[in-house]
């Protein structure tokens, strides 16, 4: 029985740290194509097109968590 329960827990585990990084991993492949969709805006749009696609994983995530909670 204890050893069901470690096999579960390893499990939920895996699939967690699973999920976090197939979810960081589209966000980069998101913020890349961001980037090159940057490229075909108007040049005075550049400069804030570019800085929103460089917005960093975890900060994206910290203000997704401040909505969720809102």
């Amino acid at each position: 029985m204890l050893k069901k329960v470690y096999i579960v827990f390893f499990l939920c585990s895996l699939l967690f740290n699973l999920h976090a990084c197939t979810s960081k991993s589209a966000y980069i492949s998101l913020q890349k194509h961001q980037e090159i969709m940057c490229n075909k805006v108007p040049e005075s749009d550049y400069e804030s097109c570019m800085k929103e696609a460089n917005e960093s994983y975890e900060d994206y995530q910290h203000k997704r968590e401040e909505i969720i909670k809102n």
